[in-house]
């Protein structure tokens, strides 16, 4: 109920802009690691679109997680996936933290099998 009238609530307020941003032409560059999930099937971010938006993004980390049997509803479609990675970028993000670069990058390593 809270996810529907916060989808809501930002509808209301956010749409009319979300509508006005060029994405590819205009965020492109971060200065944060990005992890991108999407869903094949998704009609709302149609995988083509997030595939050439994903080569575009620079930044220190990147990395897309393709949910092969799933639309936009990721974390309800394939909730184990959606978690079992979450929790691996989380772990990710902890060790860049402790800046223990031989275990981050055998990590990383290991979530992109997903």
């Amino acid at each position: 109920m809270k996810m529907i009238k916060g989808n809501l609530k930002s509808h209301t307020y956010l749409w009319d802009q979300m509508l006005e941003i060029n994405f590819p032409a205009t965020l492109t560059r971060f200065t944060i690691p990005m992890y991108y999930c999407a869903g094949r099937y998704d009609y709302n971010t149609p995988s083509e679109l997030v595939a050439k938006y994903y080569e575009v993004i620079e930044a220190p980390r990147k990395q897309l997680f393709w949910f092969e049997e799933s639309a936009h509803g990721i974390n309800f479609e394939e909730p184990m996936k959606f978690l079992t990675i979450c929790l691996a970028i989380q772990a990710e993000c902890e060790m860049a933290g402790r800046d223990d670069s031989q275990k981050l990058n055998s990590h990383s390593e290991r979530i992109k099998e997903y």
